[in-house]
């Protein structure tokens, strides 16, 4: 369907989807619902084998050429995954498996358009456990928050199979210094630095083991944005790590950092604010913004053209911040539109008083913002940012 909002006319894009500054997000195990979708970076949560002889069954959604990476964490310590793919015609495509309360991994390119089945099993129907399955596009289609030289960010591994995307901006011949200090005593962080055309950058994709500090200087050979996947290395575990990318010799300049916000959760008795920073770089300075949410996640989003996408599902929350954008948003909200300044940056704010529906806690709000059409650009988007969440919580 097609929506007009602000003047400006975009196409919502029906597709499965389920429902930071990492961009996450889980789905729970139910049986009775099966095959169950999970889209690109979801993880499942409460997934097990429960009888010897079980089989869960899973689809996806996928595009063909799209490199995904497939993992399949066996957390009982037992059960020996078994994954068997089927294409969007039924036929096989990818069937592997693995022993001893191991880790399934998978590098795969997919031949085809369309809906993919998944079905994990237990290879000899012998044992039971539990299991966690994720399924990346390697690059991500939701926008990775950006990364500024010389300054350090926490993040974390947040299950053995997350995979956590950044942005940073790189010039061709520039040498850089990647570093990553694991805050406990067993992940072992692992690196691949994705470059403008699709290539890996060579000497990027390294390793340390055992809450190591890992430090690799590379010298970039394109020019443009660059994508830094960071994970642990055989996704068997999971912790906080401290990341930082200096410049060495060249030019650095940073990416813009897109959205970014000082807290992830606020209580609903005790009430409280998320303070957001709106960074589109100094391209878009002087031009309108608008500020969008959603509850239903950020997967698979909204296709804005010109290579753009809101990463942001429709939903009825989604609708109701584009009708009062123009307004300022709804009053919790403060700033949800506005211009940017001259270095392409803005800020908002959500509060939530204290003492709110109880009710509200449990859900999950989503927001990302887009740079508004001008006349200059020919009526097209120009920015869409990364999406950050707020979990409401009693």
């Amino acid at each position: 369907m097609k929506a007009r909002v602000l003047g400006v006319c975009f196409t919502i894009t029906a597709a499965i989807s389920a429902s930071a500054d990492q961009p996450e997000s889980s789905i729970p195990c139910d049986e009775s619902a099966e095959p169950q979708i999970i889209a690109y970076g979801q993880s499942t949560e409460g997934c097990s084998i429960g009888e010897t002889v079980d089989l869960d069954r899973f689809e996806f959604l996928g595009t063909a050429g799209d490199q995904i990476h497939l993992a399949v964490d066996s957390t009982g310590g037992v059960m020996d995954p078994l994954v068997e793919m089927f294409d969007p015609d039924g036929l096989p495509f990818f069937t592997d498996s693995c022993n001893n309360g191991c880790t399934l991994m998978a590098d795969l390119t997919l031949p085809k358009t369309g809906v993919y089945s998944l079905n994990i099993s237990d290879l000899f129907g012998d044992n039971t456990g539990d299991y966690v399955l994720q399924i990346e596009r390697v690059p991500p289609r939701v926008p990775p928050p950006g990364v500024a030289y010389n300054t350090p960010v926490n993040d974390s591994i947040g299950n053995n199979t997350d995979y956590d995307f950044f942005q940073f901006q790189g010039v061709a011949g520039t040498m850089i210094r990647i570093a990553i200090d694991a805050l406990n005593t067993i992940l072992d962080p692992a690196t691949q630095v994705i470059q403008p055309s699709g290539a890996v950058l060579d000497g990027s994709e390294t390793f340390c083991f055992n809450g190591c500090t890992l430090i690799i200087d590379l010298t970039l050979e394109e020019t443009g944005p660059h994508i830094l996947r960071i994970s642990d290395q055989d996704q068997d575990n999971f912790g906080p790590y401290l990341l930082t990318i200096n410049c060495l010799i060249g030019t650095c300049t940073d990416i813009p950092l897109g959205l970014t916000a000082d807290v992830n959760a606020i209580s609903v008795s005790a009430g409280g604010t998320q303070n957001l920073a709106l960074d589109a770089g100094i391209a878009n300075a002087g031009d309108r913004y608008a500020l969008v949410g959603s509850m239903s996640g950020f997967t698979p989003g909204v296709d804005l053209g010109n290579g753009l996408l809101l990463p942001l599902n429709p939903d009825n929350y989604f609708v109701l911040t584009l009708l009062t954008a123009t307004s300022g948003g709804l009053p919790p909200q403060n700033n949800f539109f506005g211009t940017l300044d001259a270095s392409g940056k803005a800020n908002a704010d959500l509060t939530l008083p204290s003492d709110s529906n109880p009710a509200f806690a449990g859900l999950i709000l989503h927001h990302a913002f887009l740079v508004l059409p001008n006349n200059t650009r020919g009526g097209t988007f120009s920015f869409a940012s990364n999406p950050v969440s707020l979990s409401l919580d009693t």
